[in-house]
């Protein structure tokens, strides 16, 4: 996970070095249910840009929920110009997790893409709203267990826990409503 944030901060960095404008935003709904989140945009061309979000939610919505995401994307609008009016995008996801839920345990990691659509709507020329949503298919590696079970250390190989479970689950990968204040 540390190898993967390191490229993308790279790239971000990078990018950011020829950029027109660059944004800083937050996920309003995320915030809401206790997982904050900051994220940064990125124009790459006359109607492109790419943008992160990272999020970190720990005792989300007061339930035993840690996890930490990093969401990658790139964005085409369809207006003449960046960061205004509809889009479509492209993104991946990734993730680890450890969450307690219905009297059982998950921890893993997670791997994912799928497509966004949105509308930003700028309330002025640093200020903009940013209503999206997007679908698509994540993998999922875990080991799964009971609450209060030992079987972590009855499937452990050289003291490392072995995944019991994996798979892909189609799913939202985001929905919500960013505010957005353009830096340069």
């Amino acid at each position: 996970m540390k190898k993967i944030l390191s490229i993308v901060c790279a790239v971000v960095i990078s990018l950011s070095a020829k950029a027109q404008m660059v944004a800083l935003n937050t996920d309003l709904a995320m915030d809401a249910c206790m997982a904050p989140s900051l994220g940064m945009e990125i124009v790459t061309g006359n109607k492109t840009s790419f943008g992160v979000n990272f999020i970190y939610a720990w005792k989300g919505l007061g339930k035993n929920i840690e996890a930490t995401v990093i969401q990658p994307e790139f964005r085409y609008y369809l207006s003449n110009r960046p960061v205004h009016g509809i889009f479509m995008g492209i993104g991946a996801i990734g993730g680890r997790y450890d969450i307690e839920w219905k009297n059982k345990t998950y921890r893993g990691d997670a791997v994912g893409g799928g497509l966004t659509f949105g509308y930003v709507y700028n309330i002025t020329p640093r200020l903009s709203l940013d209503f999206h949503a997007g679908y698509g298919a994540i993998y999922y590696n875990q080991k799964e267990n009971f609450v209060g079970s030992r079987y972590d250390q009855d499937s452990a190989d050289n003291g490392i826990t072995q995944a019991n479970a994996s798979g892909y689950y189609l799913l939202p990968t985001r929905i919500g409503i960013s505010i957005s204040y353009v830096l340069k």
